[in-house]
């Protein structure tokens, strides 16, 4: 027992412990690198202003159509939308139902390509989802219809037990309740300041300038957006202010269900964390239905109460993060992987300690640690 002690107190001095201490800082600096390239469209706004003369309209276009799928108002024309009908009834468990969803790039040509296979899911009201998967597998297509943003090649979707494919339901009001946070800001953002891009969806409802005006006060307050940036232009703001100001405009529509692209993608350690207990604040004191879509596995450990798999349209996992990510081999397969404290724990037992397997955060590791200190 005194060689095992000593053994785990030599491996913590070693370096390995430093990733308890550490915690996050990798799976950080390694998403900042994975989505680097998202900053420079940044960048060109901050310098291209030449550009800005040719390519800005097109740009607002494009924002102002996303704006209009988010306030539940897409212009005429647009792919996968049927109006009219009635909204789905309060107080029921079940907030979104998905059965058998399919969809298909390219159905009928020769480069069909299935992006959702056979995909099925039940959210219930107040869950905080993680939804996980490689490049390419599906997620950010299987969030877009959950509020009809697409429309399935077959298969159904149920909003509060009601098919919003059938005919006459109400899309506009799906849209209030189904809130859906693009992954890069800049493609949600485009009035001339901030107070005004948050006013925009409620604006779009129907509703009084004084209720308009306090939806966008409040729903600034819960990002932690002040006064001081109501009339500044929202590309004049950092990656995580125009994350902010995004969430906020969604959260302004009193959304029933918030669907996130990963918000913190090429976000600082700092920066993300801010936003993320923004959003578990959310989840907590408003018992809002979250669905976040991230790579960061730390973040799905810490903040999720189950965790979706995806890998190439397929859903795979569908449980607890403890439980998913006791298959961090068949995770690693499939370009994945677990939290560095899963493999800190595997490495431990197999150094003979007498510790969990299911360990998922550096708070978890460190009572197991001492716990196993204190049997040696």
């Amino acid at each position: 027992m005194i060689c095992r002690k000593r053994r785990l107190e030599t491996w913590l001095r070693q370096g390995k412990g430093d990733m308890l201490r550490q915690g996050k800082g990798d799976m950080a600096a390694a998403g900042q690198r994975r989505y680097g390239c998202g900053r420079t469209k940044e960048i060109w706004l901050r310098q291209g202003k030449g550009d800005m003369a040719a390519a800005g309209q097109r740009r607002y276009a494009a924002a102002r159509q996303r704006r209009y799928a988010a306030a539940g108002k897409m212009k005429e024309g647009s792919a996968g939308v049927a109006d009219g009908g009635a909204a789905g009834k309060a107080g029921e468990k079940m907030a979104i139902r998905v059965e058998h969803l399919n969809y298909i790039y390219g159905e009928g040509t020769a480069f069909e390509q299935y992006a959702l296979k056979d995909v099925s899911v039940s959210i219930e009201d107040g869950q905080f989802v993680g939804l996980i998967g490689h490049t390419g597998s599906g997620k950010s297509t299987l969030t877009q219809h959950l509020n009809g943003l697409l429309r399935a090649s077959s298969g159904q979707i149920y909003y509060r037990e009601e098919n919003i494919y059938a005919e006459g339901y109400d899309m506009k009001a799906l849209r209030s309740k189904v809130g859906l946070v693009f992954q890069y800001p800049e493609h949600q953002l485009f009035e001339v300041d901030v107070f005004s891009d948050v006013c925009f969806g409620p604006k779009n409802l129907g509703l009084s300038k004084d209720e308009i005006e306090e939806r966008a006060k409040d729903a600034l307050a819960q990002v932690g957006m002040g006064e001081g940036f109501y009339r500044k232009s929202p590309f004049e703001l950092s990656g995580g202010q125009k994350r902010r100001v995004a969430i906020a405009g969604v959260l302004a529509m009193h959304p029933e269900v918030l669907i996130l692209d990963e918000p913190t993608a090429g976000l600082d350690p700092r920066g993300r964390d801010e936003i993320l207990d923004e959003i578990s604040a959310l989840h907590r004191e408003k018992k809002m239905t979250i669905i976040l879509v991230s790579h960061s596995m730390e973040d799905m450990a810490r903040y999720a109460d189950r965790i979706l798999v995806m890998s190439h349209g397929e859903k795979v996992f569908d449980d607890t993060p403890k439980n998913v990510f006791r298959h961090y081999q068949e995770l690693e397969k499939m370009g994945l992987a677990a939290p560095q404290i899963t493999y800190v724990v595997h490495e431990l037992k197999a150094q003979g300690v007498d510790i969990a397997d299911d360990l998922t955060t550096v708070e978890e590791a460190r009572d197991g640690i001492l716990a196993a200190l204190e049997r040696v």
